[in-house]
């Protein structure tokens, strides 16, 4: 191949990441957040993630599940690197303005919820979240798709559990309350 063939087809390669890369960022950004980044941090690994992408750009053949595996890997990485960081944001969840932001009230609640879960059943959520079925799921991440749906269905019943206890707490609340009297 001649140097400005080669060079045609990197310029197209490079187009081709770039109009990924903003299509897709703000979605990574997302999906690292709802395995329990925060904004800051989901921010820094989706970069880091991108950057591998590039560097690897004409082999991938799915760009998004090659990515979200990767910033999966990064986002663990990052974690246990500071065990003593990621307790505290465990019991204290995501503090920074920019987090608040993205997810409305509701969305927050049920942010909330799923950041509860056990880690596995959080995993699974994200993905799902992201439109991935259970056997992509397992494909991109190396498990079977009975775990998979395993985990989904754990997590689905347990936010569902707490949306119950959280209903019949609001209507034990309101009955105790009684019916208020005018002055």
């Amino acid at each position: 191949m001649s140097e400005q063939m080669e060079a045609a087809k990197t310029q197209r390669g490079l187009e081709d990441f770039a109009a990924y890369y903003r299509d897709d960022f703000t979605r990574l950004i997302r999906f690292l957040i709802r395995k329990g980044a925060s904004f800051s941090e989901a921010e820094d690994v989706a970069q880091e993630a991108m950057e591998c992408a590039l560097l690897k750009w004409p082999t991938i053949e799915h760009p998004p599940a090659w990515v979200r595996r990767t910033a999966s890997f990064i986002f663990i990485r990052i974690r246990r690197k500071s065990r003593r960081e990621r307790v505290w944001w465990l019991r204290n969840g995501p503090q920074d303005d920019a987090t608040e932001q993205i997810f409305d009230i509701e969305a927050q609640h049920f942010h909330r919820m799923v950041k509860e879960l056990p880690t596995k059943q959080r995993d699974v959520m994200a993905w799902t979240a992201e439109g991935y079925t259970p056997t992509e799921i397992a494909s991109v991440t190396g498990q079977d798709p009975g775990t998979v749906r395993s985990h989904l269905r754990h997590a689905r019943r347990a936010l569902i559990r707490k949306l119950d206890q959280q209903r019949s707490d609001g209507a034990r609340r309101e009955a105790s309350d009684g019916p208020r009297q005018g002055p």
